[in-house]
């Protein structure tokens, strides 16, 4: 992921810091292995958390995709997994987790589905969060190393390299 995280290594080691701080909180760090407990296949317990996403309770969706990805670290929706937690924490405003989030889809997953919108939504998050540089450096990624991805995703990403003057 340090090819694509344009943040410095003192900036993600301070957003690490707080992410782990919050983790190590009894009833952060319960919660997902409670709803994932609570499921007898990989498949029931994803859904979950996407039905939960749809219905608006990111809360319950970032638990939920937070216990599949520690209970099923192999399975071949953790990518998607990755990518709808960072889209839940995305939505509530947790710029930073949520690049940490789509981070991993690129880290681990790069030639996945979801990898060139977790790239452009890594730029937005960083555009959001006042860090044109990095924003500007992760759009321009997305068009070199997605040239081929989805029409929508290559219009988006172009329409705000020209709106932040990449």
């Amino acid at each position: 992921f340090s090819d694509v995280n344009p943040l410095s290594k003192n900036e993600l080691t301070i957003i690490k810091k707080k992410i782990f701080q919050t983790i190590k909180k009894k009833d952060f760090i319960d919660e997902p292995f409670e709803i994932a407990r609570n499921f007898q296949t990989p498949d029931d317990l994803f859904n979950y958390g996407k039905e939960s996403l749809r219905n608006l309770n990111y809360s319950e969706a970032e638990n939920a995709f937070r216990g599949f990805v520690k209970k099923y670290p192999k399975d071949e929706n953790i990518p998607n997994a990755y990518f709808w937690l960072g889209e839940s924490l995305f939505v509530r405003e947790s710029y930073p987790e949520a690049v940490l989030a789509y981070g991993e889809v690129i880290k681990s997953h790069k030639k996945h589905e979801k990898a060139p919108a977790s790239l452009l939504k890594i730029g937005i998050a960083f555009s959001n969060l006042d860090k044109k540089k990095e924003s500007c450096n992760a759009l321009k990624k997305v068009l070199k190393q997605y040239p081929d991805s989805e029409r929508d995703i290559l219009k988006k990403t172009n329409y705000i390299i020209q709106e932040k003057n990449c």
